[in-house]
């Protein structure tokens, strides 16, 4: 026979979660070489992309915060979901045991940034809120980071911010 589980108690678990990631994991990860990083975001773009294709609500929800529930992704999304954790797992092991890397930009290196990306007010506006967004509109922001961070900013700096941006994710969960 199964508990059912309440909510607080979910919260919790994920609160824990995400302090365990962010002081245990997060360090390691951000400390691999830069290729390995560089595979975490072109993985999470594809799933980004997969996403914005078969769920819109899905790819806000992993855009925002992480997939909360694996079950609820389709069998495709599972695959490139488990691709993501397969190339954290690589980074964390390669970061294991060295010294973090920078993971900080300057108030300019931010707006420099999204104005190479070509971000527009309105979508800077939706990124500092996705509350007052839809799902369509957060996920086109989500993509159009993901994209710009591959298309549009040069390979020695995309492991630097990528670093950034994934520390400023990390401690927002």
């Amino acid at each position: 026979m199964t508990k059912d589980v309440d909510s607080k108690t979910i919260d919790k678990s994920r609160s824990k979660a995400a302090e365990l990631a962010r002081t245990l994991a997060w360090p390691s990860i951000s400390a691999a070489q830069d290729e390995k990083i560089t595979a975490i975001w072109k993985m999470q773009h594809s799933l980004l992309a997969h996403l914005e294709k078969v769920d819109l609500k899905l790819c806000r929800e992993f855009f925002e915060s992480g997939i909360r529930d694996v079950n609820a992704l389709d069998p495709s999304s599972k695959d490139l979901f488990n691709s993501v954790l397969e190339k954290l797992e690589v980074a964390y092991l390669d970061g294991k045991g060295k010294p973090a890397k920078a993971t900080t930009l300057s108030q300019q290196d931010w707006a420099e940034l999204f104005s190479a990306l070509g971000f527009t007010e309105a979508e800077m506006k939706v990124l500092a809120d996705t509350n007052r967004s839809d799902d369509r509109e957060v996920c086109h922001v989500g993509l159009k980071l993901y994209d710009g961070m591959l298309t549009k900013v040069t390979v020695e700096l995309q492991p630097r911010i990528m670093r950034a941006i994934f520390a400023l994710i990390s401690s927002s969960r």
